[in-house]
């Protein structure tokens, strides 16, 4: 992918077409406060931005590790959020770590805990690796 023209630039993003349709169908508006509560690797909090760029977006995940790649891409693509580590069910931990005692949001998108079958275009043995137990044990 980073060897795509313009790629390290900005100007291209590559997104599976079922990840596009999250950002697509939560209809981001400029100035909303939209939380992406399963951000990383960031490709859903950028295409929020592409499509609301003066949006309010807080791009949080359990894993901070993880983080660094929504940080890389907001940078890529010359984007603005607010990136935080933390557990979605507990607001106060992170919003104290950002400075806010409360958000109200006017969107929240939660693609939570990923069960990668939204790529089994991509990667068809999917179907074949996953039981109905393993996605039990993401609810």
């Amino acid at each position: 992918m980073q060897k795509l023209p313009h790629f390290e630039e900005g100007a291209v993003t590559v997104q599976d077409l079922s990840a596009q349709w999250a950002a697509m169908l939560l209809e981001p508006k400029n100035e909303e406060w939209i939380l992406d509560a399963c951000a990383a690797p960031g490709g859903k909090t950028t295409h929020i931005l592409e499509l609301a760029p003066q949006a309010n977006v807080i791009a949080l995940d359990v894993e901070s590790h993880r983080l660094k790649r929504v940080e890389e891409n907001l940078a890529r693509l010359n984007q603005q959020a607010i990136v935080v580590c933390g557990d979605a069910s507990k607001p106060d931990e992170w919003l104290a770590e950002i400075g806010k005692s409360a958000v109200k949001f006017d969107r929240i998108l939660l693609d939570a805990p990923c069960s990668a079958t939204g790529v089994i275009r991509r990667h068809p043995d999917i179907k074949w690796l996953r039981k109905e137990t393993d996605i039990a044990q993401l609810v």
